[in-house]
């Protein structure tokens, strides 16, 4: 009797160590939540924005040519169809005070979600990544939408770079019961999460998305290219140099070590990096 009660209690020693080796989650993977798909598409480009502080820096200065997309962002999931920021319309992206060269390739936020067989109208959800006019101006595509808006933006308006057309939107979809206000880092949907971000903005947030891949980053307005991160360089547009430099490191705890499902939201290199699957459309995946 003795001896099994040894042999019992070492098979229960053995169990205990086995359980505490298993694998944990590695960096950008959340166990037991949904898988997502994650679609960035493009509005339209524009020539003329500078997206980074003044440094000597080649790959920097090389980037600095490129023209700017305006995008945003779609997820799907188990009757989960999420738009993360809206893209301008053609009127607002013209009017951008910072744009110096009018090379403006507009197309309509329905025309584009329907190149992927989504129906704008059915959209539940739209972030409000920040009140910059390039990333509300689409608003009005979204008919059936509730918006997420981060308090501190909310209560910022007029912000800086916003458009009064689009504050007075917003300013509706408050009093009609369609905006969200929330404050800091909440779960939207299991595996999707809104994090508070400001640098850029006194509000701006940016989401992460569980997908079969990992863990998208969709950095949004506060991070305009990955060489931003990379370098640790702000941009010009920016409610102060440290704050900006705070919400990089917030990205960055988000995002682990790896910048491959990394979307900044002003980078031409998201189209090159992933795969496309419509014209001014791209898959978040590895």
């Amino acid at each position: 009797m003795r001896q099994f009660t040894w042999i019992f209690a070492l098979c229960m020693l053995v169990s205990i160590i086995s359980c505490g080796e298993e694998e944990s989650p590695s960096d950008g993977e959340l166990s037991n939540a949904p898988n997502y798909e994650v679609y960035v598409l493009m509005s339209a480009s524009m020539a003329g924005f500078s997206r980074f502080a003044a440094i000597d820096n080649d790959d920097i200065k090389e980037k600095s040519q490129e023209e700017t997309p305006f995008t945003f962002a779609y997820i799907k999931g188990t009757d989960v169809e999420m738009v993360f920021g809206t893209g301008p319309t053609k009127e607002t992206a013209l009017s951008n005070p910072f744009s110096t060269k009018g090379s403006l390739d507009f197309v309509d936020q329905q025309t584009l979600l329907a190149s992927i067989g989504v129906d704008a109208s059915m959209i539940k959800t739209v972030v409000i990544e920040a009140t910059c006019r390039d990333h509300t101006g689409g608003m009005n595509a979204f008919t059936n939408a509730n918006f997420v808006i981060q308090k501190k933006e909310f209560d910022a308006i007029p912000t800086s770079y916003s458009h009064p057309d689009d504050n007075e939107k917003i300013k509706q979809l408050k009093e009609t019961g369609r905006l969200e206000i929330i404050d800091g880092d909440k779960e939207l949907m299991p595996g999707i999460t809104a994090h508070f971000m400001g640098g850029h903005m006194p509000g701006c947030q940016f989401l992460s998305v569980n997908t079969e891949d990992g863990l998208v980053v969709l950095a949004g307005d506060g991070l305009y290219t990955y060489e931003n991160l990379k370098y640790n360089v702000v941009c010009p547009y920016n409610v102060g140099v440290d704050e900006q430099k705070s919400s990089y490191e917030r990205i960055r705890k988000v995002l682990g070590e790896s910048d491959q499902l990394l979307v900044p939201g002003h980078d031409m290199e998201v189209f090159r990096r992933f795969p496309k699957v419509a014209d001014r459309v791209v898959q978040i995946k590895r």
